[in-house]
């Protein structure tokens, strides 16, 4: 699930101008999706996936219609951390 506000477009006059709606949670999310899989290229994309769900916010508890809920960006990036974190340490670094 992913959010739709605060998001922030160019508008017909050019301007930067805030927006809302569900057209906008999608991209919002991918943007989340490039900037772990770009700052932790390591991950596979199923690991990818697997961080952002463990990163939101119902995660212990998923139900129809918020499923997993909503991504917590920091909480993302501490859970890739650690996963880099760790096979460091498993190759002995």
């Amino acid at each position: 699930m992913a959010l739709g506000g605060g998001a922030w477009v160019i508008g017909k006059s050019g301007a930067v101008e805030p927006r809302s709606g569900t057209s906008y949670s999608s991209p919002i999310l991918c943007g989340l999706a490039a900037y772990l899989w770009q700052a932790y290229p390591q991950l596979s994309n199923k690991e990818l996936m697997d961080v952002i769900r463990k990163s939101a916010d119902r995660i212990n508890n998923p139900v129809i219609p918020y499923g997993y809920g909503i991504p917590d960006m920091k909480k993302a990036i501490e859970i890739a951390k650690d996963i880099k974190k760790s096979r460091k340490l498993q190759k002995g670094y």
